[in-house]
């Protein structure tokens, strides 16, 4: 099984947070970019939770559909590559950030450029 196979695999399981974390290390070795979300603080009044736990319970309120989880895995990888201190925590252009960091995960495992190009993660 390639690493985009193993990928959808653990993102289709109906227990997606226990399956992430039963494969942390994997896919951090697959995705490294995404280890740097953990721990990383929004420190921001509408967001109580680190990036990567945010991103988790995100996924453990969706449907069980491989692109939306994929896309909300992904969905804020930039963050931690694209934030500025001030009273409030920004995240300028995170979403831009986001998208250019995903194309290259998406690319890097495997996904084809139909599917990789159709929507902005």
């Amino acid at each position: 099984m390639n690493n985009k196979e193993k990928l959808n695999n653990i993102l289709i399981c109906d227990d997606i947070v226990n399956s992430i974390n039963n494969n942390l290390d994997y896919l951090f070795k697959i995705i490294p970019e995404a280890k740097n979300m953990i721990d990383f603080p929004h420190n921001h009044p509408h967001h109580h939770l680190d990036v990567w736990n945010h991103t988790l319970y995100a996924l453990s309120l969706s449907p069980n559909d491989l692109t939306i989880r994929l896309v909300l895995l992904l969905h804020d990888i930039g963050k931690p590559y694209s934030y500025q201190d001030e009273n409030i925590r920004h995240f300028k252009n995170h979403d831009y950030a986001s998208y250019e960091i995903s194309k290259n995960v998406l690319y890097r495992l495997g996904y084809d450029t139909d599917y990789v190009t159709r929507f902005r993660i």
